[in-house]
């Protein structure tokens, strides 16, 4: 979607490709993690990452009742829907400059600079709470029913159930989680309106089992069923986890499919090449 937006401006001259992983590294990684450790970052669902509450700007905001409501519409609006992200579509010019308004030191486009205040309130602010309250929402679901680890360093108390791990790192450690665990959940920020996470890329390049919301972009890539599983509702999304923890061949076999169709396709090797070729188009 920002391709689109900002291609018209720059023709010819703005590409777009999606991203990859480290196939490499993951690898050494995994094979040499010790018996402690893949036996500490073992779990049946995992989930890496922040629930925003520390990371949402639109935290700040003062909100009359009116105000109040219609973002309470919003959000509840878009929680119901995957694939498609219409917050920018449901704010007038009047209501945009009246939420900016009840957020203290919001971002002001410098003058000259094409201003797009719906784009900015709705990719920057509301997106961001909308992925907020899908986080606890969806992990709340889950640790309540599941067995539920999460690395993070945001405050999870609303979740009495899960099992908080602190952070994990990036290059030593995420590798052995995404592999170890049986279902990673990725639950991907509103504000990446049709592409793919980095996330997606990195658990099937780790050998490990995704399941992740149905993203508009996800069928160019991958194929649904076979390389991973998309969920497009909340209670889908606990369906499919009550499914893949009980067929272990099944989950097995789209996680080996899965990295197949990474190592064939998307590491950055390939990419590089792609880049180059977009560069230097053959005459």
């Amino acid at each position: 979607m920002l391709f689109n937006e900002f291609e018209p401006y720059n023709k010819g001259h703005v590409f777009h490709i999606p991203l990859a992983t480290n196939i490499r590294r993951n690898d050494e990684v995994i094979k040499n993690a010790s018996t402690q450790e893949n036996r500490k970052f073992t779990s049946d669902i995992s989930f890496i990452g922040s629930t925003y509450q520390e990371k949402c700007p639109f935290n700040r905001a003062i909100l009359p009742e009116y105000e109040k409501g219609y973002v309470d519409g919003i959000i509840n609006a878009q929680l119901g829907v995957y694939g498609y992200n219409f917050i920018e579509d449901m704010l007038t010019d009047d209501m945009t400059e009246r939420l900016l308004n009840c957020i203290p030191y919001h971002y002001e486009f410098p003058e000259g600079y094409r201003a797009n205040n719906k784009a900015l309130l709705a990719q920057e602010y509301l997106s961001v709470k909308v992925a907020e309250q899908e986080r606890l929402r969806l992990l709340k679901l889950l640790s309540d029913s599941f067995n539920v680890d999460i690395y993070t360093g945001s405050d999870t108390s609303s979740m009495p159930h899960i099992h908080n791990k602190g952070f994990a790192k990036s290059l030593t450690e995420m590798p052995v989680i995404f592999h170890n665990s049986k279902i990673n959940l990725n639950i991907t920020a509103k504000s990446i309106r049709s592409g793919l996470s980095l996330r997606i890329f990195d658990v099937l390049g780790c050998g490990g089992f995704l399941i992740t919301n149905y993203q508009a972009e996800l069928p160019e890539f991958f194929e649904i069923g076979k390389d991973l599983v998309a969920y497009e509702s909340e209670n889908h999304l606990k369906e499919l986890c009550a499914y893949y923890l009980n067929h272990d061949d099944e989950r097995n076999e789209i996680a080996r499919h899965g990295y197949e169709t990474v190592v064939n396709n998307h590491t950055y090797d390939i990419r590089m090449l792609q880049i180059i070729d977009k560069s230097f188009p053959a005459q």
